[in-house]
């Protein structure tokens, strides 16, 4: 055998250190994500190494670079010979398939980038990670655009309202870190802060009115975070009407729900009342309209007689003292 092949041990070990050398490579993602959890073991060498790639690119913030990556992945994802178990790496600092959509939303990417992940891991958009947290949570959090957020709304409305390990639901997370995580891009044109945290939170609270009432494990509310971390007046101004509309129509809704049960108690009162209570309401009401008939015949009687008397008192001869009469 010549010195230029190697053998299929010599192959596996210069496998082994290379694949040591990009462990050690990529222990500074951990740093990026600190929620991300650790990648399960038994998922395909081929696709964690692809993971890894593309968590360096998104950490990277290399867009386009990534969307073709993405793209021609996705393709041909059928036709990858996986490889089944490649044991242990010791590399505990990876970003599972099931949150890298989640590491992705901490920075911002483009729709077209989260559509393309969401498509080859299309769990990942509605399975929380040990925080609880949605990418969603992650986008409201990080400052991401108002196309980002509604995107994602898109994608599992249901998010807008779910709580975290903290109590917190989305709009929570915008109100509190939205003004200091926003970075202006001229490129896709968020440039106001003010406006791009409005457009936000309208989209938020479009799919559900109540969360603007909603509060976490701390008994504070949207609103409550504006103000603390010195939102512009406007989005004060706007949580404010959001929160009030809603308690108005919530104060309408529970009066009309009481009006409602208190028609349907009483007529499954009626609906279910004894026969023979029924039967006794009956007579009692004969006898009172018997009772009345009775009455309205004395007054006519009683009427009529008046009218009598007083006729013959009209008729009767009134004598005048001094005159006589003409009878006599």
């Amino acid at each position: 055998m010549s010195s230029s092949q190697s053998t299929p041990q010599q192959s596996s070990a210069k496998s082994e250190l290379s694949s040591q050398d990009d462990k050690c490579a990529d222990k500074s993602l951990a740093k990026l994500a600190p929620d991300a959890e650790v990648l399960p073991k038994q998922i395909p060498l081929i696709e964690r190494l692809f993971l890894r790639k593309i968590s360096k690119m998104i950490a990277n913030e290399k867009w386009r670079a990534l969307e073709l990556v993405l793209w021609s992945y996705s393709n041909d994802i059928k036709s990858c010979d996986y490889v089944s178990d490649v044991g242990d790496t010791g590399d505990d600092d990876e970003v599972s398939f099931l949150h890298i959509v989640h590491y992705a939303c901490q920075f911002n990417p483009p729709q077209s980038i989260v559509r393309l992940l969401a498509s080859m891991y299309s769990t990942g958009i509605t399975t929380p990670d040990k925080t609880g947290r949605l990418p969603l949570h992650y986008a409201a959090k990080c400052g991401a655009s108002p196309r980002l957020i509604k995107c994602l709304i898109k994608m599992d409305p249901s998010a807008v309202s779910t709580k975290d390990s903290e109590g917190k639901i989305p709009i929570h997370h915008l109100c509190l870190h939205y003004v200091d995580a926003f970075h202006p891009n001229n490129v896709s044109g968020d440039i106001n802060v003010e406006d791009c945290m409005l457009q936000a939170i309208c989209a938020l609270v479009e799919v559900d009115p109540s969360i603007v009432a909603v509060e976490d494990d701390l008994d504070v509310t949207a609103l409550e975070y504006a103000i603390e971390s010195n939102a512009p007046y406007r989005v004060v101004r706007r949580l404010q009407m959001a929160t009030g509309k809603f308690w108005k129509e919530r104060e309408k809704t529970t009066a009309s729900e009481q009006n409602t049960r208190l028609v349907n108690d009483n007529n499954h009162d009626v609906d279910n009342f004894p026969d023979h209570h029924r039967c006794e309401l009956g007579y009692g009401q004969r006898q009172i309209e018997e009772l009345n008939t009775s009455f309205s015949h004395i007054n006519s009687s009683s009427t009529s007689d008046a009218e009598e008397k007083s006729h013959d008192l009209i008729n009767t001869t009134v004598e005048v003292p001094g005159q006589k009469s003409s009878n006599a």
